[in-house]
């Protein structure tokens, strides 16, 4: 259970696409820093546009983990789709194996769940 392995600390603890993400933002501000570009010389375009492109794409992952998922965005079984019924289930903590729907006309019926 993740919970009680990160029970002691302050802050939750990052995943590991977090600190990779922190990790490309350091690595191409620096190279972004250290390029001539900033002190009105030349520099590979090329070089810059990678590095910049690093740092947005970063960011925005960075962004998107911390914020996490809206569950209540999610479609739900009138789309047809169990995403928002998933959601539910994981923030309870529960991994069922089926799930029982029933139908305006009174009729249930019985979907097994797939889980990984």
């Amino acid at each position: 259970d993740l919970n009680s392995k990160t029970a002691g600390f302050p802050f939750p603890l990052p995943s590991l696409s977090q600190i990779l993400s922190v990790w490309i933002i350091g690595v191409s501000a620096k190279r972004i820093a250290q390029s001539d570009i900033l002190a009105g010389g030349e520099m590979d375009m090329k070089n810059l546009a990678v590095n910049a492109a690093l740092f947005v794409g970063a960011g925005f992952v960075l962004v998107k983990s911390i914020l996490g998922i809206d569950y209540d965005s999610l479609e739900d079984l009138e789309q047809k789709s169990l995403a928002k019924q998933a959601g539910a289930w994981a923030l309870e903590g529960r991994v069922p194996t089926s799930l029982v729907v029933a139908d305006d006309d009174g009729t249930t019926a019985t979907y097994e769940v797939a889980t990984f």
